[in-house]
């Protein structure tokens, strides 16, 4: 229930981000990351909120949305032959 519940959160996320125009495979968290590396103040405001919650939340979000690419890519490549 518990994986359950994370993954329904995420969903959550990503739905989020997309509404904001962000990517619909990308969190809001790894999405602020990216966007304050390049400068954005914003983002930068969002990065350090959640980085007091979780040291490093916004670099932990984006490792984790290109371990999900990387795993979505293996699986289509095996179905694709």
């Amino acid at each position: 229930m518990i994986a359950y519940l994370g993954r329904v959160l995420d969903a959550l996320d990503q739905l989020g981000n997309a509404i904001i125009g962000g990517s619909p495979v990308e969190t809001i968290s790894a999405h602020s990351f990216r966007a304050a590396k390049k400068g954005n103040p914003l983002a930068q405001v969002v990065v350090d909120v959640l980085d007091e919650i979780m040291p490093n939340h916004g670099r932990i979000a984006a490792q984790d949305v290109l371990a999900r690419a990387e795993a979505i890519a293996a699986i289509e490549k095996e179905a694709l032959g």
